[in-house]
């Protein structure tokens, strides 16, 4: 209706109107509509190419989305095509250089699905190249190009390559995002595949007890997952005071949000936990 009485109001090619149907284009894809997204994404393409000049970064923005579309809806040579021409459009020097770092990354996660590793390491090698001394190593776009590509090399069967991107950015994700962010999680997993397929079992083990106890410190923290973490702490005879300590914390905290014969597995891990406190003083 929005769009309509826009479109009615101001024609296709006013701006809102070109947002809207953007806008609209993407919840057509989030519901498998591939090809009515597609359809509206190439008429706003066309428009802005039109009236801003096709290396506008509205353009190049509309663009990439129609790229992603492409990738999602299994369509990798058209969605590689696109990425390509985003790069040709825009320039790490200037104000499209947002749109060219995208279409970078996208590149090199098509590829990876296309099964062109030795391109994809090499895509995301020079993506990285570019990032870190614009960015530096901490921001979130340099974290999520280290553990992608971490990934990738994963899946070429070079887990030694992997390592070294992935063992710096994981302390990083952690300290700067959080553990639940989009970038945190996929690294730490890539992390432990790396450290086994290297024989680092106990490094793996390290790595897995880290996230546990970053996502249990977090603030949203299920108390399903409190619950656990305390459970899995007490399932260790010889569990260290400060780890018992943390068990109580856990288990207090997933109390206060349930009742009934909900807490009752929280209360007596606390009781546990408190128990064998005493015992350790």
């Amino acid at each position: 209706r929005a769009h309509a009485a826009l479109l009615a109001r101001h024609g296709e090619t006013h701006p809102n109107v070109v947002q809207l149907r953007s806008e609209l284009a993407v919840l057509r894809r989030d519901r498998g509509d591939y090809e009515g997204a597609l359809a509206m994404l190439q008429d706003c393409v066309r428009i802005q190419s039109k009236l801003l000049g096709p290396r506008h970064p509205d353009a190049l923005e509309t663009l990439s989305v129609q790229g992603r579309t492409y990738e999602e809806a299994g369509q990798l040579p058209q969605a590689l095509e696109v990425a390509d021409l985003v790069i040709e459009r825009s320039n790490s020097q200037d104000q499209t250089a947002p749109a060219r770092f995208s279409a970078m990354h996208d590149r090199m996660l098509i590829l990876r699905k296309m099964d062109r590793l030795d391109a994809a390491v090499a895509q995301g090698r020079e993506l990285l190249a570019l990032l870190t001394p614009r960015y530096g190593e901490d921001h979130e776009d340099t974290l999520g190009v280290c553990t992608d590509l971490g990934g990738t090399l994963l899946v070429a069967n070079r887990p030694e390559e992997a390592l070294t991107l992935l063992e710096p950015a994981f302390p990083r994700a952690l300290e700067d995002l959080s553990a639940r962010h989009s970038t945190a999680k996929p690294c730490a997993e890539d992390l432990v595949h790396a450290c086994l397929e290297t024989e680092r079992r106990g490094d793996a083990e390290g790595v897995v007890r880290t996230m546990r106890q970053r996502l249990l410190q977090d603030p949203e923290a299920p108390p399903e997952a409190l619950i656990q973490g305390a459970q899995a702490i007490l399932a260790n005879p010889d569990a260290p005071q400060q780890s018992l300590e943390h068990a109580v914390s856990y288990a207090e905290r997933a109390s206060e949000m349930l009742s009934g014969d909900a807490c009752q597995p929280a209360l007596d891990a606390v009781r546990e936990a408190q128990r064998r406190l005493a015992e350790t003083r």
